[in-house]
């Protein structure tokens, strides 16, 4: 990680007053995998890298499953890893998705997030 400045997290819309006011909060995964630790999942690479978009588009769809209200809409944060808390720690994701998805289990301060972007999976 010492390579990166930023690190992203894609969460949907309907999460997004929550975190502007809160930050990243680690919660349950919504389709967790045999795990119930309480985390966020993060990515270190481009978010148009095919690899990510179609991650996203696979759980956009497993969402859908369980809401058909929800079209897909996504908000990517942007989050500067230097003002990430320094006791973080975090952990490369078991399930062979690759080295640049991680996770942690330590929440995001709003300071942290720089940037945002609406994205549609």
């Amino acid at each position: 990680m010492k390579y990166h400045k930023y690190v992203y997290h894609t969460s949907p819309i309907y999460n997004a007053e929550s975190i502007e006011e809160n930050g990243i909060l680690a919660k349950y995964a919504i389709i967790p995998f045999i795990s119930n630790t309480q985390r966020i999942y993060l990515y270190l690479g481009n978010t148009s890298n095919p690899e990510y978009v179609n991650m996203m588009k696979s759980i956009s769809k497993q969402l859908q499953i369980k809401d058909n209200k929800f079209t897909g809409d996504f908000v990517e944060y942007e989050v500067v890893l230097k003002k990430l808390p320094e006791n973080a720690e975090y952990y490369v994701d078991i399930h062979g998705l690759g080295k640049d998805f991680i996770y942690t289990a330590t929440d995001i301060p709003i300071e942290s997030i720089r940037d945002t972007e609406n994205k549609i999976y």
